[in-house]
């Protein structure tokens, strides 16, 4: 591993360090982007994957177009607006209405000045001296902040439709899940799992002390893990009820083990507490219940109700409109009876996610193609391969620029977090040091390392020479370098710290410069450059008369992510009128104009105009 402290102290060779930004490779240039095509699929934001309800993404077969939600919704951005003559009996506005008499209809020109349509399109900012014009022109201050139920249709399975589910009794319901209440965050609505919609809920549920061992005991709970997967099964292709008249009661019950559209709900995992891995061993894909049969059941001892249902993943996979399976990862958890006979509340979560095929990872994108606010920022160091050939390359486990999580204490209990686009942030955590942290140099630059690993969870950011890119667009492919920009790097020199103290880069501030390019009615984000400042500041171990080697305090790091907004909108410039001709007889005017040929004359208005005021006077 690199070392985080690789900062050369001599101003001079620091400052030509800066400036030349060591060795350049050359890759290939950037992308042209065709500004017309800038808004042609927005909704396009995983690569080699059908995105749902995305008509213009083209992963999706017709199979998956016909499962989406009605209608299909086309973003036109035309330039006149068209309705029939007779509905506008006058225009007093200040614009130039154009008349089209082909069908009958009355067309209004938005804006056919079309450079007027679309961002200023700005270049990539490749220095530190115009990455700072850009801040002091356009950055300001951070501010840091189930009941059955009889199914009204059995259409195929759409968006938004409801699942269904049958029972060997002949009784036809929909797969549902637990939510909290419309009023409060108990766990009482049951709410329906719908096709294709992905859902996320929390709720508590809570039992008195007394009643602890009542509650655990009790096989109705929706504490059993059984309960999720029992004495049901789902319909896979709504085609099943074209071929089982649900309405006699002995149907369903004679195909409901051997009918190819009923499905039966498994368990993918199970994490035995809240600290563990979901561990794929413990399941039951096959049907077998052996490996999971001790935690079916809630089942009290003493004073603990152990094996109750946490938290519930359904991964439901599917293709068009039918379900090929429907698996669960599942948290359990337990509850002790207090000796204040108190309430215990268990606070729990479920979660619907769907996926098209389990055997293609799809390549999620921050937008197609300009960010979207709220996205992760990818992230790659440049490499190059054997045969010479360029690309981003970016670590399995740290694909996107992160943070310490906002709000942490201690950095060692902290988690990191994705910068997302368009958020100013600031966050912090500390690290203990002691006296002997700010003895020498050399232990100065260890804690320095600590504490930007701490903050940034890697050393892919160092105070030293950085091989860090990040995307101009949402959807840029690793693939495509040319269109990827070096962040820029500033850092001031720390000098040499005096014995007891440390210069240390405690505060560490990203600046994202962005612009919106494109039409104007639909504006795409695009980066432009990206910086690190490094500023020192002095720190050191505060103690009384009596200071001991042993004793600890904190050392406080921050980070402060800055988002700035460098778009400039098209000037409103307005062109100049143009002249309007019409088409006359040759000797309309006769015998003042004279032509030899009989063919119509084109003349402007003005020479309409003065010739029949001449021909007024002699007349």
């Amino acid at each position: 591993m690199r070392k985080l402290w690789d900062i050369v102290l001599v101003s001079t060779v620091l400052h030509a360090f800066i400036e030349n930004w060591g060795c350049k490779a050359t890759v290939t240039p950037a992308t042209p982007i065709n500004e017309e095509q800038v808004s042609e699929c927005l909704c396009d934001l995983t690569g080699n994957e059908c995105d749902i309800n995305c008509y213009c993404d083209p992963d999706c077969t017709q199979e998956d177009r016909n499962a989406f939600d009605e209608p299909e919704i086309t973003r036109i951005n035309e330039d006149f607006a068209c309705v029939r003559k007779d509905l506008i009996l006058t225009d007093n506005s200040e614009y130039q209405v154009t008349e089209n008499t082909n069908e009958d209809v009355f067309c209004l020109w938005k804006d056919n000045f079309e450079d007027r349509n679309f961002f200023n399109t700005l270049p990539a900012i490749e220095s530190l001296n115009l990455f700072d014009s850009y801040l002091s022109r356009y950055s300001s201050q951070v501010v840091a902040i189930a009941p059955e139920i009889a199914p009204s249709s059995y259409d195929a399975y759409k968006y938004g439709s409801e699942i269904f589910v049958v029972r060997s009794t002949n009784v036809v319901g929909e797969l549902r899940t637990l939510s909290q209440g419309s009023f409060s965050r108990s766990c009482y609505d049951v709410n329906a799992i719908n096709y294709l919609s992905e859902t996320s809920s929390m709720c508590v549920d809570t039992t008195r002390d007394d009643d602890l061992q009542t509650f655990c005991e009790n096989s109705e709970s929706t504490f059993n893990l059984q309960n999720f997967f029992n004495n049901f099964k789902v319909v896979t292709d709504t085609s099943f009820f074209t071929q089982v008249n649900v309405s006699v009661s002995t149907n369903i019950a004679s195909v409901y083990s051997t009918s190819t559209n009923l499905t039966t709900v498994f368990v993918r995992c199970i994490a035995i507490d809240e600290d563990s891995e979901c561990d794929e061993n413990l399941h039951n894909r096959d049907g077998n219940n052996t490996r999971i049969e001790q935690y079916l059941t809630t089942a009290f001892d003493t004073d603990t109700c152990s094996n109750l249902v946490k938290d519930v993943v359904y991964k439901i996979q599917y293709s068009g409109s039918v379900i090929q399976e429907i698996g669960l990862e599942v948290t359990l958890t337990s509850a002790s009876i207090s000796t204040d006979g108190s309430v215990s509340t268990v606070l729990r979560s479920f979660h619907v996610l769907f996926t098209n095929n389990l055997n293609v990872t799809g390549e999620a994108r921050s937008g197609n193609p300009g960010f979207i606010r709220g996205y992760p920022i990818a992230k790659g160091s440049l490499q190059q391969d054997l045969a010479g050939v360029f690309s981003i390359v970016s670590a399995v486990n740290d694909s996107h620029l992160s943070i310490v999580k906002p709000g942490a204490d201690r950095c060692a209990d902290s988690d990191q977090v994705n910068v997302k686009f368009g958020y100013n942030t600031v966050s912090g955590c500390k690290i203990p040091v002691t006296l002997g942290d700010f003895a020498t140099t050399d232990t100065c630059k260890a804690l320095q390392n600590e504490l930007l690993v701490a903050l940034f969870g890697n050393d892919s950011v160092t105070t030293g020479p950085i091989d860090l890119y990040v995307p101009r667009f949402g959807n840029t492919e690793a693939s495509q370098p040319g269109d990827w920009i070096q962040v820029n790097l500033e850092v001031e020199d720390p000098g040499s710290p005096t014995s007891g103290f440390c210069n240390l880069y405690s505060t560490v501030k990203l600046d994202i410069v962005y612009a919106n390019v494109g039409y104007i009615s639909s504006p795409q984000a695009k980066i432009l450059g990206a910086k690190y400042t490094f500023k020192p500041q002095t720190h050191s171990f505060k103690c009384g008369p009596q200071c001991s080697s042993t004793a600890t305090q904190e050392l406080f790091g921050q980070i402060i992510v800055n988002f700035v907004d460098a778009s400039e909108d098209s000037e409103g410039a307005i062109k100049k009128i143009p002249p309007v001709e019409t088409d006359i007889p040759y000797d309309f005017f006769y015998p003042f104009f004279v032509n030899g040929y009989p063919q119509p004359l084109k003349l402007s208005l003005t020479a309409v105009a003065l010739s029949s005021f001449l021909s007024v006077i002699f007349y």
